[in-house]
């Protein structure tokens, strides 16, 4: 499984979601965190672990077992087992990140209106989490083909988050793909300028593309 890697967003939290180019979209992870779609050069973002429980109650740091639990069998590929965990976490306290360390979970077992509902309440719980959003914008994108709610998704994210190379990067692949070749070359020089190397040769194909149009 392919992903794009990134730096763990908190200790809590595991992964982003997937797009890796026009042709090879990628996966999510989960936060304590694991990876997104699949294809070719995934973006790798980070699961969700801990971060949110701060209420030492018996319930929360049992919530906190569980989560650790889940997400630790997310990063071991172990799907089945971490929702077991996860549902747990669920139910005795409920956070932004065991949604969307679940919303991960459910992709990963190709439940993908399950996965999307557990990332959306992950947004409802923590709206300036730019993760969340990436999630979504790569699932509509890769599975629903709905590419103006993913490029709605992924903007938000953008918003949240606009020196993140690895969306800048998304979002280019998007608006590539939808021939918005512009706007994917602005952001694919984003993302290269901001240290992502893998941005160069897509940046070369889209102004290669612009070129022939052109002509």
């Amino acid at each position: 499984m392919n992903s794009f890697t990134r730096r763990f967003a908190r200790t809590a939290r595991v992964a982003r979601t997937m797009l890796a180019t026009t042709q090879s979209l990628s996966h999510t992870q989960p936060r304590s965190v694991y990876t997104r779609a699949p294809t070719a050069h995934p973006i790798h973002r980070t699961y969700a672990s801990d971060a949110g429980f701060t209420n030492p109650s018996a319930f929360a740091r049992q919530a906190h077992d569980a989560m650790s639990l889940g997400t630790s069998a997310l990063t071991q590929g172990n799907a089945q087992q971490a929702q077991t965990h996860l549902e747990h976490a669920l139910q005795l306290h409920p956070t932004s990140d065991a949604h969307y360390n679940m919303g991960i979970c459910q992709y990963m077992l190709k439940n993908i209106d399950c996965a999307i509902e557990h990332w959306k309440k992950s947004v409802q719980m923590d709206p300036k989490g730019a993760d969340a959003y990436v999630s979504l914008g790569n699932a509509y994108f890769l599975s629903k083909k709905e590419s103006g709610t993913a490029i709605d998704y992924m903007q938000k994210a953008i918003e949240l988050a606009p020196n993140d190379p690895e969306i800048q990067f998304n979002l280019a692949c998007m608006h590539e793909s939808q021939g918005s070749l512009d706007q994917a070359i602005e952001l694919y020089t984003q993302a290269a300028s901001n240290g992502l190397d893998r941005a160069q040769p897509y940046l070369r194909n889209a102004m290669a593309k612009r070129i022939k149009q052109q002509i």
